[in-house]
C-alpha cells in the first residue's frame, strides 16, 4: 500500500467486530459506572475504536486526519499488530499464497506483483511476533536490524518463486491472447485504475475475479464490482455510527476505485455492443 500496501486485507473486509464490550455498546452512555462516562474515558473510547482495523491497529492518531493511503495497510509503519494478532496474521498470509498461486496459474500480473509485494511483509511480521527472544534485553536498534535480515531473506525467497514461475505466467499469457473471446480482455482500463481497486479488495473477491475473468479484469466482471459497490455503499453508515473511523475510510477508498472502474466496463461494454 504507497505506504500502506495492499488491503482487502483473513479478509480485510471493512465489517466491524462482532462482539463488543458492554461500555462501548453503540457509543451510548454506559450505566451503572460513573468511571465509564469520565469524558477522558469517552475520548480514549473513540480514539482505540476509531484506530481498529480487521487485524491489528492504525497508529496514526485520528487527530492527524484521514489515511491517504489507499491500500490493505500490511507495509504502512503505522500498521500494529501484537502476539494476540499471530492467528489472523497467519490466516491472512495463507490466503495472501493461495492468492498468488491462483494469479499465477490465472497470468494476471496485477494481483501476481501486489501479493509478491505483501507476502515478505506478512512473513516477516508473523515471525517478529513469534520470536521469543526479542525481549527487553535487545534494543530497539537490534531488533530493527533482525526484522531487516528477515525482510530481506523473504524477499530473497519470493524472488526465488517469482523466477519459477515466470514461464508458466508467460505461457498462459500467450494462450490468453490467443483465445476466443480476447475482446473482452481490458486494454483500455487504466493499469493504476486497476492496481488501486485490486490492491484494496478483499481476497475472497479477487480470487472470485481471477475465476471468472482470468489475467485481466473485464466486462464479465461488472455484475460482482457492482454488488461489491452496494456492499460497501450499505456498510458506511454503519462504520461511521459505530465510530470504526479507519474502516470507514477504507470503505470509503474502496468505493472511490469501485466507481471509476464499473464506469469504464460500462463504457466498453456499450461499445461492443453497439
Amino acid at each position: 500500500m504507497p505506504a500502506c500496501e495492499e488491503q482487502g486485507c483473513a479478509r480485510f473486509s471493512n465489517e466491524p467486530p462482532s462482539s463488543e464490550g458492554p461500555s462501548i455498546t453503540g457509543g451510548q452512555v454506559v450505566k451503572g459506572d460513573d468511571r465509564a462516562n469520565d469524558p477522558d474515558t469517552q475520548l480514549l473510547r473513540k480514539g482505540v475504536r476509531g484506530q481498529t482495523l480487521p487485524v491489528g491497529g492504525c497508529g496514526r492518531l485520528v487527530v492527524r486526519g484521514p489515511c491517504d493511503h489507499a491500500n490493505k495497510c500490511v507495509t504502512c509503519p503505522f500498521w500494529l499488530t501484537s502476539t494476540d494478532d499471530v492467528p489472523a496474521l497467519q490466516e491472512f498470509y495463507a490466503r495472501a499464497v493461495r492468492l498468488r498461486q491462483r494469479a499465477e496459474q490465472t497470468g494476471n500480473q496485477i494481483v501476481l506483483a501486489q501479493q509478491d509485494h505483501i507476502i515478505p511483509y506478512l512473513a516477516t511480521r508473523i515471525k517478529s511476533l513469534e520470536d521469543r527472544s526479542v525481549d527487553g534485553s535487545l534494543s530497539v536498534d537490534d531488533v530493527l536490524e533482525q526484522l531487516c535480515t528477515d525482510l530481506a531473506e523473504a524477499e530473497s525467497a519470493m524472488e526465488e518463486v517469482r523466477t519459477a514461475g515466470v514461464v508458466l505466467a508467460t505461457k498462459h499469457l500467450e494462450g490468453q491472447n490467443h483465445c476466443a473471446g480476447g475482446s473482452q480482455m481490458t486494454d483500455g482500463i487504466p493499469t493504476e485504475l486497476l492496481e488501486r481497486y485490486l490492491g484494496l479488495e478483499s481476497f475472497e473477491v479477487t480470487e472470485e475475479l481471477l475465476g471468472l475473468c482470468g489475467a485481466s479484469i473485464d466486462t464479465r466482471a461488472l455484475p460482482i464490482l457492482k454488488r461489491r459497490l452496494r456492499e460497501e455503499e450499505a456498510q458506511v453508515p454503519t462504520l461511521e455510527a459505530r465510530g470504526y473511523i479507519r474502516m470507514r475510510e477504507k470503505s470509503l477508498q474502496l468505493i472511490a476505485s469501485l466507481k471509476p472502474l464499473i464506469e469504464t466496463l460500462e463504457g466498453m461494454s456499450h461499445d461492443t455492443t453497439s
